[in-house]
């Protein structure tokens, strides 16, 4: 786990937590990302080379770029992690 200070729209400064892995699923890799409090949590419990299965949630959404460009969002959100 990482964590790396900046300033909030209040002024505040405030600590971001991260926590990147990679998830492999048959022939298909996905790097992730736990943020604040769960990154805080995972890191606590010291995954190591442990294997873990996820459920995760998939969305897409397009949206215009300024050249009014069509461009599509892809968000994966894992809902459950246990270890096998």
């Amino acid at each position: 786990m990482q964590e790396r200070e900046f300033t909030n729209q209040q002024g505040q400064r405030e600590k971001f937590a991260t926590m990147p892995f990679v998830l492999y699923s048959g022939g298909d890799t996905f790097f992730a990302e736990m943020v604040q409090d769960q990154a805080r949590k995972q890191a606590a419990l010291s995954i190591g080379n442990t294997y873990y299965r996820a459920t995760l949630q998939c969305t897409a959404r397009p949206w215009q770029d300024q050249q009014q460009q069509k461009r599509w969002e892809n968000r994966l959100v894992m809902t459950k992690i246990c270890e096998l």
